[in-house]
Order: structure tokens, then C-alpha cells, then sequence
């Protein structure tokens, strides 16, 4: 309900006032509403930019760089109001198994989180990145965000073979062509 209505209902019950239009009073209330108008606009600017969940883009980039997430403008916005959402919800006590998991989905990358205690390490198994990343480096930094300093970590992005670019039956111009480099095959091997 607009503010104009919400006055409008309130007044017409007092019967003081005639409510037609083309009167002094319309013009007064005019006034009034123009300026309810923007304070409205205003506190919902405020409320919209106060949630991660309802904010538009240019407020997501502060949510971004607030939870130290890169700012990447390519990525669908709900995917990454979704990042900023999970990066929020990963808290001190989520170094377990499934806390890492968690934090690695708040950076973008889906992965499976293996415990090596025999060699005091983890295996991270990816299963898709989908933070808008270019280079293993990328990943890599992202994940070291979330890894105590003294645990090791194994990183495994599946495996790419010639004979999976063969099964593909491309020439290397058609490879070219999609302007492939090697990290995207690295990010995306088992996905060609």
C-alpha cells in the first residue's frame, strides 16, 4: 500500500475533508506525499542494502568486499548473493569435515573435504567451481583463506587425459576457436 493510500484511508472516514482532487487539500497532500516518497525510497534503500538476500548489485559489491570475496560483476547475482550468504554463515568452529565444505561453497567451489590422518593432511575433491575463477592460483588462494596454517591440503580437480580430447574428436583449431587456454582445462577438464 503506497503512502498516498495509506492517507488517503485515514482521512476519508473524517468526512472533513473533500478528497475529489483539483482542491487546496489534494495539493497539500501532494506535497506531503512527494516527500513521504522519498524518505520512503530512502528507507528502502537502507533495508534492501541492510540483507545480503535482497540486495541489488552495486549494493552486493560492498557485501563482497565486506566478506572478502571477489567483487566478479560476470557471475549471475543470485549465485553470488549465494557465496555472500555462505561466506556469513561459516564461523570459527567450522573447522570439521563439513564446516570446510561449507567454507569452500561460501568461495564458489564445490568440493568434497577428505580427512588423511595418517598423513596429517586433507584431500579436497572438487566437484565444480562456480566463483567466476580464471586460474588455479585463484582457487588455490581461495582456498588457503580457509585452511588452519598448519594442516596440508591435497587438491584434486579430477583428472583431464588426451584421450578425453580425443574422445571430443576437435581439431586443434577448433580448440582455437572456443579460446580455450590450458587453466580453463585445468578449472574444466572433466567438463569439456
Amino acid at each position: 500500500m503506497t503512502s498516498k493510500q495509506r492517507i488517503y484511508r485515514l482521512l476519508e472516514p473524517l468526512k472533513l475533508y473533500s478528497l475529489k482532487g483539483g482542491t487546496l487539500v489534494d495539493a497539500e497532500l501532494a506535497a506531503y506525499l512527494a516527500a513521504f516518497e522519498a524518505v520512503e525510497n530512502g528507507l528502502k534503500q537502507l533495508y534492501t542494502g541492510a540483507f545480503a538476500a535482497l540486495c541489488d548489485s552495486q549494493q552486493l559489491k560492498r557485501w563482497e568486499r565486506m566478506t572478502g570475496l571477489p567483487v566478479k560483476e560476470e557471475i549471475p547475482l543470485e549465485q553470488r548473493r549465494h557465496m555472500v550468504l555462505e561466506r556469513l554463515a561459516v564461523s570459527p568452529r567450522d573447522f570439521t569435515v563439513a564446516g570446510l565444505e561449507k567454507a569452500l561453497a561460501s568461495a564458489g567451489i564445490t568440493a568434497q573435504v577428505q580427512e588423511l590422518p595418517g598423513q596429517g593432511k586433507i584431500r579436497i575433491i572438487s566437484h565444480g567451481i562456480t566463483g567466476g575463477y580464471y586460474t588455479l592460483d585463484e582457487v588455490r588462494r581461495a582456498i588457503n583463506r580457509f585452511l588452519p596454517c598448519h594442516l596440508e591440503a591435497e587438491l584434486d580437480f579430477g583428472s583431464l587425459t588426451w584421450e578425453m580430447f580425443d574422445e571430443k574428436d576437435r581439431t586443434f583449431q577448433q580448440w582455437d576457436e572456443k579460446k580455450t587456454t590450458w587453466e580453463y582445462f585445468d578449472l574444466n577438464g572433466e567438463m569439456l
